[in-house]
């Protein structure tokens, strides 16, 4: 009876070992394939957008968002990068909280100078489409004073848009705003 009682539990214990080492190898195996960095230095790309949500606005609308982001490179050494997605489980991210993306996505692009200069001052804003989520990630020498007024423009500048289906007009406003956050 002891025996028997014995082979249960240990039974029981590598099933709930091997159900553990499963999941383990399932997450690991799936890791977040963020591409590859596409600006270095100020050269380069910083408009990613993959879900087409910019794409809509006439041309000179567009290029409000490229003023904003040369200003705040050029003036104020604050990078400023958009990325659109269709959503975050197509880079094999399965998480609901957007945050932790967004940081790993900062992180791997390595937005900011601080190899330049010593400071990290750049900015991400990363919206995922379908997941019905964006995010604005700052660079650790923002602080987290900063962390009210980006929540103000995201409230404030984006959010009204994108709950009229105006991604554009979203992208835009939100985007001007953290160009003047960054003077």
């Amino acid at each position: 009876s002891s025996l028997a009682g014995y082979r249960m539990r240990f039974r029981f214990g590598s099933c709930t070992l091997l159900l553990c080492l499963l999941t383990s190898a399932r997450l690991h195996a799936e890791p977040v394939s963020i591409p590859p960095v596409p600006a270095m230095n100020g050269v380069g790309e910083f408009v990613h957008d993959l879900a087409g949500l910019l794409m809509p606005a006439p041309l000179e609308m567009r290029r409000r968002v490229f003023r904003a982001q040369k200003l705040a490179f050029e003036d104020h050494e604050s990078p400023i990068i958009l990325v659109t997605i269709h959503r975050m489980a197509a880079f094999g991210y399965e998480e609901e909280d957007i945050q932790p993306f967004a940081q790993q996505w900062f992180d791997e692009w390595e937005i900011g100078t601080e190899k330049r200069t010593g400071e990290n001052r750049g900015i991400l804003l990363l919206i995922s489409k379908a997941d019905r989520k964006a995010r604005i990630e700052l660079g650790k020498d923002w602080g987290r004073r900063w962390d009210g007024h980006c929540q103000r423009i995201m409230d404030g500048a984006i959010l009204p848009h994108f709950r009229n289906e105006r991604y554009e007009m979203g992208i835009i406003e939100g985007m001007e705003q953290l160009g003047a956050m960054a003077r």
